[in-house]
């Protein structure tokens, strides 16, 4: 069983992703609507899938001796606590799955092997993957060893350095979904749904803004309104101000045009020129489709120097970039 949460406690294996620090704060920034182990537990299920795929095909489909005598493959493997149930073949690969514990949920986890209750339980499920997984390794029923059929392990090891490898790529894909379904269910309140569907499109160009720019310099620490308190230096806030939708008789405005704020904080004034020249790049006269959302154009109007100073007399250097953002609504 391989065990996927933040913290491994008591597991054959687990995982330690690579970012897994950034992935946190990017994920901590969504809205507080979106649950956290919503947006981890279906990070664990896509960087797992293939892991899942390969177990099941390893996954023997009779008993752990591997031998297909007619009388098993007609009656199943017999299902040692009690005689008069067998388990039949296939049973082991269908109850391979992602599933959660008390104890996964408080690690923001998830498991993935054999289920063994409920719907799989007892002859129905997966009770004798443990047997055929470390069969060599265990007593069974205090009396003897059996020959081990792994399926776990090498899906595990094969899958592994890919896991941990491509999660920060997916933890983006999966902020962004969680913003656009989020996005869609606070239309119905107005404004703050609204500035949500045009800070999506602006998430999603800085973000996948490519190597060298500004995904460099900030990675997820892309913010809407306001940064978290504690955030590493340096980060972007975007904030939209106004919006002026295009006069229709007949219908919904087919055209608006939005003002959108973008302020660039960093401790060195160099970086912060630099990351303000690399987002007004990202963006100006920027068009097409990003997050869902038809952009039909983006102009850059202004910029100004700011320096706030904090409560210990540092301070920080803040670029503003005012921009002008057409949506398309279709």
């Amino acid at each position: 069983m391989a065990n996927f949460g933040q913290q491994s406690q008591q597991m054959k294996s687990g995982i330690k992703l690579m970012g897994a620090k950034e992935i946190n704060d990017m994920f901590k920034d969504l809205p507080k609507q979106i649950k956290q182990y919503t947006v981890w537990k279906a990070l664990w299920r896509e960087v797992g899938k293939q892991a899942k795929a390969d177990a099941k095909s390893l996954a023997p489909k009779l008993g752990d001796s591997g031998k297909s005598s007619e009388r098993t493959v007609v009656r199943g493997v017999v299902y040692p606590p009690d005689d008069s149930k067998r388990i039949a073949k296939g049973t082991l690969k269908k109850s391979i799955h992602f599933f959660t514990t008390r104890d996964s949920k408080n690690h923001l986890g998830l498991y993935l092997g054999p289920r063994v209750k409920h719907a799989y339980g007892k002859n129905k499920g997966g009770y004798y993957g443990a047997w055929l997984e470390f069969g060599n390794e265990t007593m069974h029923f205090g009396k003897y060893t059996s020959r081990a059929t792994k399926f776990m392990e090498p899906a595990w090891r094969k899958n592994r350095i890919k896991m941990t490898r491509s999660a920060f790529s997916k933890a983006g894909d999966i902020v962004a979904k969680a913003i656009k379904r989020h996005e869609k269910r606070m239309q119905k309140y107005g404004k703050w749904g609204y500035q949500m569907k045009i800070g999506l499109a602006i998430y999603n160009i800085l973000y996948n803004s490519g190597s060298g720019d500004v995904f460099d310099l900030v990675g997820s620490r892309i913010y809407p309104n306001v940064a978290t308190q504690k955030s590493a230096f340096p980060f972007i806030v975007y904030t939209v101000t106004g919006d002026s939708p295009t006069d229709t008789k007949d219908g919904v405005s087919p055209l608006d045009e939005n003002a959108v704020l973008i302020l660039c904080y960093s401790q060195t004034y160099t970086q912060a020129s630099d990351l303000a020249d690399k987002v007004r790049t990202a963006l100006d006269r920027k068009d097409g489709t990003y997050g869902g959302l038809n952009i039909q154009g983006i102009q850059y109007l202004s910029y100004s120097d700011d320096f706030d100073v904090n409560d210990d007399n540092n301070g920080v250097y803040v670029k503003s970039l005012n921009f002008k953002i057409r949506l398309i609504n279709s």
